[in-house]
Order: structure tokens, then sequence, then C-alpha cells
């Protein structure tokens, strides 16, 4: 959260609030997980991804549902 808005990869980083509101993303026609995104970003910052499923990655995408509550759904718009 303390990094929001920093660029990485040319990219700005986005805070927490609101980020499951936009799960799952559809890409090339396929559903996105918000589990499966995180572990792509881990990867991608070189971190070993924590296992589909493990208490680690259902606890971050508890959390950023947490701090999504009251939001409005923003789906993506497939290309």
């Amino acid at each position: 959260m303390q990094n929001a808005g920093r660029i990485y990869a040319e990219q700005a980083l986005s805070g927490a609030v609101g980020q499951a509101a936009r799960w799952p993303f559809i890409r090339a026609g396929q559903a996105v997980t918000l589990q499966a995104q995180i572990r792509d970003c881990l990867d991608r910052m070189g971190a070993a991804p924590f296992g589909a499923g493990s208490d680690e990655m259902n606890d971050l995408e508890y959390f950023l549902t947490y701090m999504s509550l009251g939001e409005a759904l923003k789906p993506n718009t497939p290309r």
C-alpha cells in the first residue's frame, strides 16, 4: 500500500483499495483469477510466488477482497 503510485516496469503500482473489484479479469478470451494475477506479479518481480490455494495466497486474496468492500465492480473490456 505504501508504494501505490510508484512506477515499476513503466507502470504505476495500484493501491490495495478496490483492487479485487475488477476480478476475474478477461485476457485473450480467458478469465484470469485474482490469485493468478498475484502469482504473475510476484514472478515478474523476481519473488517466489506462493502456491495456488496456499494459506498465504488465500490470505492475500481475502485482504484485497476486504479492501474492496463497497467498491463498484469494474469489469474490463475484452480486446
